[in-house]
């Protein structure tokens, strides 16, 4: 009677080194991309929730949004900066404004006028020739809008950005156009 011959124990030390290999390359590459983080919210989404629920009760339809969890390695912050941006439209009223400042106060954002944005407009509109556009081209600025920021001194940033009576950039650069009675509100946080 033959028996078998017995397998290798070099193909089987082999083949256990082979797996602990792929194991932990595996690991690496599951971590290098974030690991866990994968499964993480976005925290920018979650600090912008009041400003949505405002939005969403005042009736606004959302255009579109985007949002970063801070997994990219090449975001600008290491792969750690969260960011958020939504974009709506909104019947205006006189109290839109007010009651929008009112809601990132309590977020714990003092806004102000975003003066670097408004200059960037007004470079676009003194240059409105360029090529390519630039994503504010198109946007006529004026006295109903209103441009806001605030830097909470922790590497926080709230962008909040009322277009009235003009036409706008919005979601994928595509302009969307002046409607009567109604504002564009642009949401952006980031650096959570």
């Amino acid at each position: 009677m033959i028996l078998p011959k017995p397998p290798n124990k070099d193909i089987k030390v082999a083949g256990i080194i082979t797996l602990i290999l792929f194991g932990l390359v595996g690991i690496a590459i599951f971590f290098m991309f974030g690991g866990f983080k994968q499964f993480a919210k976005n925290r920018a989404q979650a600090e912008a929730k009041p400003l949505i629920t405002f939005m969403e009760e005042s009736g606004g339809q959302k255009l579109c949004d985007n949002g970063d969890r801070g997994l990219d390695p090449f975001n600008g912050n290491g792969g750690s900066s969260h960011a958020y941006s939504a974009f709506y439209i909104v019947n205006d009223s006189p109290t839109l404004t007010r009651d929008l400042i009112e809601v990132s106060n309590k977020m714990g954002y003092r806004l102000e006028a975003d003066t670097d944005y408004i200059s960037d407009i007004r470079y676009d509109i003194a240059h409105s020739k360029s090529i390519p556009p630039s994503n504010r081209a198109g946007i006529q600025l004026n006295t109903a809008s209103s441009y806001l920021k605030s830097d909470n001194s922790y590497s926080k940033f709230l962008y909040l950005y009322i277009y009235r009576d003009t036409a706008v950039r919005g979601c994928q650069n595509v302009l969307q156009k002046r409607e009567a009675g109604k504002a564009y509100v642009s949401i952006m946080i980031h650096g959570l």
